[in-house]
């Protein structure tokens, strides 16, 4: 039997019980051996939806997560920005990137769960539905947000512009209904 080859890269995932990791040449492939993994090896209470979700969001984050997970010696000078229409992108794109390089397991989170809790039907949604939802939530004035800005210096000598550590406030929770000030 030959050996298979390819260009693409092997996509994976970390079984969350910390027993094993799946691999697979496509998403899908590392969806449905997660699920089965899942099935012969664990009694979780988990619905299979669930299940999918939590292996697409971790699998697709190892691909979008780009950020450098070198701890920095310095961060350079920080100021603090309201998240904006004109600033959503870079929340999001620190989201999408950078704010869980390095644990793919969170990288699905983009600071939703406060705000509108997981449900136990479905404890693990779609990382783009949470995302769009967010985007929708701060463009609306549903919440408002902050995001440090740094202009750390990276190992290869670039600037990282846009490394905010975030913050977002849901608005009927505020008794000071004005956005944050930078």
């Amino acid at each position: 039997m030959g050996t298979m080859t390819t260009d693409a890269p092997l996509l994976w995932m970390e079984c969350f019980a910390g027993d094993a990791r799946v691999e697979g040449e496509d998403v899908d492939t590392v969806v449905d051996r997660f699920v089965a993994h899942a099935n012969e090896n664990h009694d979780w209470p988990y619905p299979e939806e669930a299940l999918r979700n939590y292996a697409r969001n971790y699998a697709e984050a190892n691909v979008r997560l780009t950020g450098g997970v070198e701890r920095l010696s310095q961060i350079g000078e920080v100021s603090i920005h309201p998240v904006t229409d004109y600033r959503i992108d870079d929340w999001i794109g620190f989201f999408d990137h950078d704010a869980f390089a390095g644990n793919p397991d969170w990288a699905s989170c983009y600071c939703l769960e406060p705000h509108i809790p997981a449900t136990e039907d479905s404890p693990e949604r779609p990382w783009r539905k949470i995302r769009a939802t967010m985007i929708e939530r701060l463009q609306t004035g549903e919440l408002m947000g902050t995001s440090p800005m740094s202009t750390a210096r990276q190992p290869d000598g670039s600037t990282r512009p846009h490394d905010p550590a975030t913050s977002c406030t849901d608005k009927s929770t505020r008794t000071d209904q004005t956005p944050p000030r930078s």
